[in-house]
């Protein structure tokens, strides 16, 4: 990589550059995964010197290079991937959405539209979310945080303010989507 071309306005990915963009590809060009996705982070170990390590004590592997990836939700592929440097809030793909949204519809953007079904964890997930992939002809299963916006009141009061008792349950559902909670 020529350092000379290097602006303050360059991504933090610079150096990485075509041979990221190459790997990336390959993914893509080896295998297409279809009908059940998944969306979910990973976190590579690195301890070297780069901005954007991060440190998570909840992972396995503590410190490294964290990553959003798209992966076939039976075997794990990856076929899309996405190094989280920070950047995140300035390439925003649609204004007004939040960070995980803007995410969640970059690594879907390819194959919108095609009646895919979507599996994501709380951290990603959110109703809003949801209509828009459902605009897009996309299935939405997942867990979802009691307090993210758009979650349905009942939903929310169960959850906040007692503990449901074993074998009970509260849903919602209209004709688009459903969110429960429950008590095993």
């Amino acid at each position: 990589v020529d350092n000379s071309i290097r602006t303050p306005a360059s991504p933090r990915l610079f150096k990485l550059g075509t041979v990221y963009q190459a790997v990336v590809a390959q993914f893509k060009a080896v295998y297409a995964p279809l009908r059940n996705i998944s969306i979910d982070e990973t976190l590579s170990h690195w301890r070297g010197r780069v901005s954007f390590r991060q440190y998570i004590p909840s992972k396995r592997t503590r410190n490294g290079i964290k990553a959003h990836v798209r992966t076939k939700s039976e075997t794990g592929y990856v076929y899309d991937h996405h190094i989280y440097t920070g950047e995140e809030q300035q390439n925003a793909i649609l204004v007004g959405l939040s960070i995980t949204e803007n995410i969640v519809l970059s690594l879907m953007r390819s194959i919108l539209d095609v009646g895919n079904k979507l599996w994501m964890d709380n951290y990603y997930n959110s109703p809003s979310l949801t209509q828009r992939l459902l605009d897009f002809k996309t299935n939405v299963c997942g867990t979802l945080r009691s307090n993210r916006k758009g979650v349905p009141k009942m939903v929310q009061k169960t959850t906040a303010n007692k503990k449901l008792k074993r074998g009970q349950f509260v849903f919602y559902s209209n004709d688009k989507f459903m969110v429960g909670t429950w008590q095993n």
